[in-house]
């Protein structure tokens, strides 16, 4: 089933300060980048169509799952653009995904938060906003920056985000950089302690009926 962004926010963060480029790209990047799993795609605009984009480049961490294949992007109704990214097929139960935005100006925060879509055939993917940060330009001609971070379960098989063609081009969108990864889902510590807990018992239980 297909399942659209949820609006309410789990995590609500704001970078605001003045860096380089150099240091803004470094922000930019989340810390699964090239991990197992994972997919880096880049997409930069057509130069022969103000309104067009392209796939430039796609990279994976180490996986022993198959690929899908599906890339690419399309202008979907009404001048929203349509990018879809290329995806391990794995079990995993869990998806994170970064979506980073660079512009030629320093005027990124205007940029609106992308729509997802994702489909799972197991049923409703629940897909929430986790995070977004500024990163402004150190001038007013070096790029700004802005990144959203979305969380997605369970685990989809595909999905996809919209952004405006009119938006990108009046942010004067150089970059549109995306980072994915599957991954398992961590037990809460409170959970560990328990199944510790009742390990003990168990075994404390078994040596005394031993000692009967």
């Amino acid at each position: 089933m297909i399942a659209r962004r949820r609006t309410a926010p789990i995590v609500s963060a704001c970078i605001a300060a003045t860096l380089a480029t150099s240091a803004a790209a470094d922000v930019l990047v989340p810390s699964y980048r090239g991990a197992q799993n994972s997919v880096l795609a880049v997409f930069e605009p057509n130069t022969q169509n103000l309104s067009g984009w392209n796939l430039v480049s796609t990279s994976f961490g180490p996986s022993v799952f198959p690929t899908t294949g599906n890339t690419g992007v399309g202008l979907a109704a009404d001048g929203i653009l349509r990018f879809e990214i290329e995806n391990f097929i794995d079990p995993l139960p869990r998806k994170r995904m970064r979506i980073s935005v660079e512009c030629f100006f320093a005027a990124c925060g205007t940029v609106s938060v992308p729509d997802v879509e994702a489909f799972d055939p197991s049923g409703i993917v629940d897909i929430q906003l986790g995070g977004s940060g500024l990163v402004p330009g150190a001038n007013q001609t070096s790029q700004g920056s802005i990144f959203f971070d979305f969380l997605m379960f369970p685990n989809p098989d595909f999905e996809v985000f919209f952004f405006s063609a009119e938006e990108l081009l009046v942010n004067e969108v150089a970059r549109i950089t995306v980072d994915t990864v599957s991954e398992d889902v961590p037990l809460p510590a409170s959970v560990t302690l328990s199944l510790l807990g009742l390990l003990g018992i168990w075994g404390l239980g078994r040596r005394r009926a031993q000692v009967a």
